[in-house]
């Protein structure tokens, strides 16, 4: 048998082979699915900023940043995620929320100052957090479950000619963020400096 003959017969083997195979993706539904996260209805319950909200901070150097809220601003943060075989690749699109405060120091002291509250996990089984953004830089974030399970307050600070009472963010580090359920966030550090809520306005 010569080469040509061999190797026209090896090519009809392939086509009645690929013909009997078929589409190995046939009868499957491999269409993109879009699932969304959102925060939790009583975790977004947990955070008292409206988003028109005025904080006042005073440092221990006795700086002030007066904080204007500046609204209230939704998103939504896309992970897409291929699953199937390598034949019949099948794509998932999870969409996780993220809530951005965002704050406008009047006095100039920061440049920008962002509260968020996120649902989003690489993993892909979404926790809600909780982050504070000074300068762009991330000053600290902790996960809403670990506060809710604190049962008992770390600190507190006067408020208003009263003592109010908070939990620390950091998982057994640095005790720098202090926050509260009710009157969000009442101490953080930045730059060296801790910055204590002096009054509030909602």
């Amino acid at each position: 048998m010569n080469t040509k003959l061999i190797y026209v017969t090896a090519i009809n083997l392939f086509l009645i082979y690929a013909c009997k195979r078929g589409d190995p993706c046939e009868g499957m539904d491999l269409s993109p699915i879009n699932i969304t996260y959102n925060v939790a209805d009583s975790n977004k319950a947990k955070i008292p900023y409206t988003g028109n909200d005025t904080l006042i901070f005073v440092s221990d150097a006795k700086d002030t940043a007066v904080l204007i809220g500046q609204g209230k601003k939704p998103s939504y943060i896309s992970v897409n995620n291929r699953t199937g075989s390598v034949d019949c690749p099948k794509y998932n699109n999870y969409n996780y929320e993220n809530i951005d405060y965002i704050f406008k120091d009047t006095n100039f002291i920061f440049s920008n100052f962002r509260f968020t509250i996120s649902r989003y996990d690489l993993s892909y089984m979404p926790t809600t957090s909780i982050m504070l953004t000074v300068n762009n830089n991330e000053v600290s974030h902790t996960s809403i479950v670990y506060l809710s399970s604190l049962v008992n307050v770390d600190d507190s600070i006067a408020l208003n000619g009263k003592y109010v009472n908070g939990m620390y963010w950091e998982f057994n580090s640095n005790k720098t963020t202090l926050f509260s359920f009710k009157y969000g966030l009442l101490k953080f550090q930045y730059n060296n400096r801790d910055w204590i809520l002096n009054s509030i306005k909602q």
